[in-house]
């Protein structure tokens, strides 16, 4: 249901037959018209997700429903520039992409729930069989893989985080300086130590949430695998697919940096009562850039926490 997939005429037919089956075998379908007639007739992704609610006419399957995907910038819902706000009247697709939480994951407000609220049980069950068949047999013919060239950064992105990182440790150092000196203002029912651990954890999150945000920024939508499940719903979500291009961030143990597991320090190649970032568990590759010793072994202290 992207805005940007378009189908010919003998594509459409062929995608609308893989949808019969049992009892929709004897059914009539109607096309729809077509959305674009020149220079060569089109019918959209949204059409055929139109056929999948109500075969034909005489179907009196009908759902309304206008709600916000996963994609939904917060602003323009009619044009929204992620094509995130959907809108749906009489069982057709006008506005918006489809994801996970539109077709039934949880709430109310979705397609399947409408289905089985306003029309009945057996017409929610058809849905699903039809959709099931068609996206299978799509994704069979039109392909979908994961390849370097989807998580890899460009120029652009690794510049933006080298600042970032280097903006980040350079407060951090500034904290840490400041608690030596015994000029740390503290937090309040908080002690020296608990101020500063605070600190630098909120600047590190802050770092890698601004990695992630440009990375998402720099990856296209419509053509890059990880960010296409993440957005769906299928699999994945934002912060993985930074992590894999920008910047994995910072290791949490128990809600906090990587305690000391040695005498005064976290790993024996730091030296003693070490507060500097890298010491405490933040990892600043990704996993395209690859980690160094240290970070995959707090990566791996995060993991089985």
């Amino acid at each position: 249901t992207q805005r940007d997939v378009f189908f010919d005429r003998s594509k459409a037919c062929q995608l609308l037959t893989w949808i019969l089956t049992n009892k929709d075998g004897l059914e009539k379908i109607d096309l729809p018209p077509p959305t674009i007639l020149k220079p060569c007739r089109l019918w959209s992704g949204k059409q055929l997700f139109n056929v999948i609610l109500r075969l034909n006419s005489s179907c009196k399957d009908i759902i309304n429903l206008r709600v916000t995907g996963k994609a939904y910038s917060g602003k323009d819902e009619d044009l929204c520039c992620n094509d995130g706000f959907i809108i749906i009247r009489n069982s057709n697709l006008i506005l918006g992409c489809i994801d996970k939480s539109v077709l039934g994951a949880n709430g109310k407000a979705n397609v399947f729930y409408l289905l089985l609220r306003d029309c009945s049980e057996a017409s929610a069950a058809l849905a699903m069989a039809r959709l099931a068949r068609l996206t299978s047999y799509y994704l069979m013919n039109r392909g979908f893989s994961i390849g370097l060239i989807d998580v890899t950064p460009g120029e652009n992105l690794l510049k933006a985080k080298r600042l970032l990182v280097t903006d980040g440790y350079s407060k951090c150092n500034t904290y840490i300086q400041q608690a030596k000196e015994d000029k740390l203002q503290l937090q309040p029912g908080c002690s020296k130590e608990q101020t500063l651990e605070s600190l630098i954890l909120k600047e590190l999150s802050e770092v890698r949430e601004s990695a992630g945000k440009l990375c998402l920024q720099e990856l296209q939508r419509s053509s890059n695998s990880p960010l296409i499940m993440a957005i769906s719903g299928s699999k994945g979500s934002n912060i993985n697919i930074s992590q894999m291009v920008a910047c994995v961030g910072q290791q949490a143990i128990s809600g906090s940096r990587v305690p000391n597991g040695f005498e005064d320090r976290s790993l024996p190649h730091f030296e003693k009562d070490s507060k500097i970032p890298a010491a405490k568990g933040f990892v600043e590759n990704s996993f395209y850039s690859g980690l160094t010793p240290t970070e995959f072994f707090f990566h791996t202290m995060g993991g089985r926490e």
